[in-house]
């Protein structure tokens, strides 16, 4: 028969794991210094960090912010403007949304000459990654002509590495020493001589080191000065002790981000840390994001009565579901469109026409905003941030050519979005249900309005039109092109009623101007507008 465990030592046991429960209940603040005594042993040259991402979470763009409504130009012109850039004496408010930039400054000025860019009535946003990968030099003439034309955007991967170097650096040099220091950590004879270890000496050594502001610098030369007799002087091995841990290559010592950071004026981290993960455009029925949102968590079935398109919104007055909705998202879905348009009754039988309209923009908004807090993925700001696709066991990858493309799924759900929609009985849902495992070819409908994302980030993809996407990373920082998506009143307002949605099969390419130099295409947007993208050629970094 084994010896019994001593009953002192499981009462011992049973005590030291209810300390460790409590202090997981009553002092969240330990939780991280618990976590490293249990998982990584007491590794006290990694001190609890403060908080480097500094996200902003979301902007919602108002009609001052993102126009829809502005005063329309005469009948006759109504779509001239969809195949020429209007004339710079024009008071036609426009909303342009140009792709990533990354420092490519002279193509930017390009571009926007040519659309006859106008600060005083148009609108001008960005998709993020406005900086780095171009000199240095180029990058801080983007940040000035932000600052100063007053534009807004979304904050992409490449930016975001920017801003978390930048806090680190600030938190570093408010320091006097290392988190952690004690001078008997430092009795070499080499660092016998140190009388200054803050932080801001510490960084003075290290850039003074590594004085050139566009080269990566390789690790082993940045280790071997760490060591070195210099960077004993400044504990350096000690500060470089409190850099993050690099998952996902974010935290590179002396690489592009960091000398992009080291660089910036106030006035450019002020501006980059404003800017937000999303932004929302209620009355556009868009979001801008860097790279991508899904229209419904990937690790349940679109039909799982917790999607937030799977029934209408309560709250809005639209109808309850009963998680019923469906199915679909898988594939591409780029085709001809479904969704969209016109409208269920979300306010009753024998309303009039303006208080029906404004029960429609409830429910959209409603679900719109379900998009953003009730799929997990989408308050991810790493997913938001870098996503590119959908794997098959629903996570989300940054990989090229891996998984579903997101703008894939994206359309594919909002093509299935039916204002038609009503309460289906037990049969009806049974029915999408065996549709969404994929036991019956009969496309099922939601219960939603579509809406569209426009981004950037996905490079490789070149410019990705989709039915519900516009994806205007044409890969200007490796030679290809710059684009612009241009809205106008008639995008959001346009003279017929039809849907361009059940003709579309990708962008309808129009003649470049006589230089050559800019490619204009006509894609549907919206419900049943029309909008453009513009291209010019650049050069490459």
């Amino acid at each position: 028969m084994p010896p019994s465990f001593p009953r002192h030592a499981r009462t011992c046991l049973a005590s030291a794991l209810l300390a460790l429960c409590l202090t997981f209940l009553l002092f969240p603040s330990c939780r991280p210094r618990v976590r490293r005594l249990l998982f990584h042993g007491d590794n006290s040259l990694k001190p609890d960090l403060p908080d480097f991402d500094q996200y902003v979470r979301l902007r919602t763009l108002g009609e001052d912010d993102f126009p829809t409504s502005a005063s329309s130009p005469p009948l006759s012109a109504a779509y001239a403007s969809l195949t020429a850039v209007p004339s710079k004496d024009s008071t036609h408010k426009r909303v342009i949304i140009v792709g990533d930039i990354h420092g490519q400054q002279e193509p930017l000025d390009r571009l926007l000459s040519k659309l006859a860019y106008t600060p005083t009535s148009d609108t001008l946003l960005h998709v993020g990654d406005i900086i780095t990968k171009s000199p240095l030099a180029a990058s801080l003439a983007v940040l000035d002509f932000m600052r100063a034309h007053n534009v807004s955007g979304v904050r992409g991967n490449n930016d975001q590495k920017v801003i978390g170097w930048r806090a680190w650096r600030a938190w570093v040099s408010g320091l006097a020493r290392p988190p952690g220091y004690s001078s008997s950590s430092y009795a070499s004879s080499s660092a016998s001589n140190v009388s200054d270890i803050s932080g801001r000496t510490f960084l003075a050594a290290l850039d003074a080191a590594f004085p050139d502001p566009d080269t990566d610098e390789h690790a082993k030369d940045v280790r071997r000065w760490l060591r070195s007799s210099a960077g004993e002087r400044v504990a350096a091995e000690r500060w470089a002790q409190t850099i993050p841990e690099d998952k996902d290559k974010d935290w590179t010592l002396l690489g592009r981000h960091y000398k992009a950071a080291r660089a910036l004026r106030p006035e450019h981290a002020a501006y980059l840390r404003a800017l937000p993960l999303v932004m929302h455009a209620p009355e556009a029925h868009t979001f801008v994001v860097h790279a991508g949102l899904l229209p419904y968590d990937p690790t349940h079935r679109p039909t799982h009565r917790e999607q937030p398109l799977s029934h209408w919104p309560s709250a809005a007055g639209g109808g309850g579901g009963d998680g019923g909705g469906g199915g679909g998202g898988g594939g591409d879905g780029r085709g001809d469109g479904g969704g969209g348009g016109g409208g269920r009754d979300g306010g009753g039988d024998g309303g009039s026409d303006e208080e029906e309209e404004e029960a429609i923009r409830k429910i959209r908004a409603a679900q719109e905003h379900a998009l953003l807090a009730d799929v997990p993925q989408n308050g991810d700001a790493w997913a938001v941030m870098n996503m590119r696709g959908v794997t098959r066991k629903g996570k989300v990858t940054s990989a090229n050519g891996k998984g579903t493309p997101w703008a894939g799924v994206w359309c594919g759900i909002m093509e299935r979005c039916s204002a038609e929609f009503e309460r289906e009985g037990d049969a009806d849902t049974a029915q999408r249900e065996a549709a969404d495992f994929g036991k019956s070819s009969k496309k099922s409908a939601l219960p939603c309005y579509p809406s569209t994302v426009v981004y950037g980030h996905a490079s490789k993809r070149g410019l990705d039109i989709g039915r519900w996407t516009v994806g205007l990373d044409s890969g200007c920082t490796y030679g290809g092109t710059l684009s612009a998506l241009v809205l106008d009143y008639h995008t959001f307002h346009p003279l017929s009623s039809s849907s361009p949605s059940s003709s579309f099969d990708g962008i309808m390419p129009d003649p470049q101007d006589e230089s050559g130099d800019l490619t204009k295409h006509t894609i549907p947007y919206g419900d049943n507008g029309l909008a453009r993208v513009y291209s010019v050629k650049c050069t490459g970094s």
